[in-house]
């Protein structure tokens, strides 16, 4: 069983419920390896998450809020969203090019989350060191990172749909405040409440030295955030 765009697998932590995620419609679906066909080890996710179900009544007021903030400009905000949609729903706009001026925040974010739920490697490809622009399109890649925009076109032309040149331009500070103002609704909406190893207290004192991480943790708001790149 091959999933679909925008379809993925996924489990529970403790490994004894798996379910298959539609992001179109962000139904979850019980998986039954006795009713449905078995899934190829390609479909299946090596991240398990915690309270899996909780990601279709997930609260995204908070991402939408954060993610306003760093991007305070309304057409790259748009940008944004159009662009985590095609990469994890399906792809809509024809091409998007997005400049992530947060250095790599915005970046890592889908980056984690595209290796959270899915094993397939080709999905994003990194160019922004070794600047080798791929010989041939493979239609498997749903995002293309650069960090020279004189590839753009290049790029464009061999078929690639969604491309973020990430630029060094922005004070990591500026977020880390945030995130302090912030700490009783993170962790409000978040699930550090079943990781038995850390407190509440201790959570308070390292959410800002955590504070690229808040929606890269499957403790803390990556739910959230997937919600958020799948809501049109």
């Amino acid at each position: 069983m091959i999933l679909p765009y925008g379809a993925y697998f996924i489990s529970l932590c403790d490994h004894q419920e798996n379910y298959i995620l539609n992001t179109e419609t962000f139904e979850m679906i019980q998986y039954n390896p006795e009713t449905y066909d078995i899934l190829t080890g390609y479909d299946i996710t090596f991240c398990p998450l915690y309270n899996i179900k909780d990601i279709c009544d997930a609260n995204i007021k908070f991402v939408d809020t954060a993610i306003r903030f760093i991007i305070d400009n309304d057409e790259n905000y748009k940008k944004y969203c159009q662009l985590t949609y095609n990469i994890f729903v399906k792809q809509e706009e024809k091409q998007v090019v997005f400049i992530d001026n947060t250095g790599s925040f915005l970046t890592s974010w889908i980056i984690n989350a595209l290796d959270t739920i899915s094993p397939n490697d080709d999905l994003c490809i990194d160019i922004s060191k070794d600047h080798k622009i791929p010989k041939k399109y493979n239609p498997e890649t749903r995002l293309i990172i650069i960090n020279n925009e004189n590839y753009v076109p290049k790029l464009l032309q061999k078929g690639y749909k969604n491309i973020i040149i990430m630029k060094k331009s922005w004070n990591e500070n500026k977020f880390i405040n945030f995130i302090k103002e912030n700490k009783e609704t993170i962790l409000s909406e978040s699930h550090y409440k079943e990781n038995e190893n850390n407190s509440k207290e201790w959570w308070f004192k390292n959410l800002n030295r955590l504070s690229i991480e808040i929606f890269d943790s499957r403790i803390l708001l990556f739910n959230n955030y997937l919600k958020w790149c799948c809501n049109k």
